[in-house]
């Protein structure tokens, strides 16, 4: 039992007039980590309700499992974060909401692409993304680089 809505699903509402149950509604709330966001409280509610956005939650010093991950940009850890579409770093829901700005487009804070977005992916797909950046990354120390290139 217990709240089974948080293992990666979306966050549905309760039975009542379709609102969202109160325990639910607790994600959707700021955590105080920064003193203010230029989001619709509204907008990024029904992101994180339909599950585009992890839940928000205060973040832990230390991890409270080997599954949690860090945010690279707060450095606390949280038990589910957002993934950025291009390089696929996680970032907490707070530093996203900070870093882009409603309507605006920005440059990711990891890798420099333009038009920089984040999606919550449960668990087991944001495994998949971590062993993706590792791959990734274990594949750039192995390649020569492009100047040392030899032609033929």
């Amino acid at each position: 039992m217990g709240n089974s809505a948080l293992r990666g699903q979306p966050l549905r509402g309760g039975k009542r007039q379709g609102r969202p149950d109160p325990q639910l509604e607790a994600f959707c709330r700021p955590t105080g980590l920064y003193p203010s966001c230029s989001w619709d409280v509204r907008v990024v509610r029904r992101a994180i309700l339909n599950g585009k956005l992890a839940p928000r939650m205060k973040g832990t010093d230390a991890p409270a499992s080997l599954s949690d991950d860090e945010c690279p940009i707060c450095f606390f850890y949280y038990g589910k974060v957002n993934t950025t579409t291009c390089c696929k770093q996680p970032i907490c829901t707070e530093c996203y909401l900070q870093v882009k700005p409603p309507r605006e487009d920005k440059a990711c804070p990891f890798c420099n692409r333009e038009c920089f977005s984040a999606t919550y992916l449960p668990k087991e797909r944001a495994e998949d993304a971590k062993e993706d950046r590792t791959a990734a990354a274990e594949s750039s120390k192995h390649d020569p680089p492009a100047a040392a290139a030899v032609k033929p």
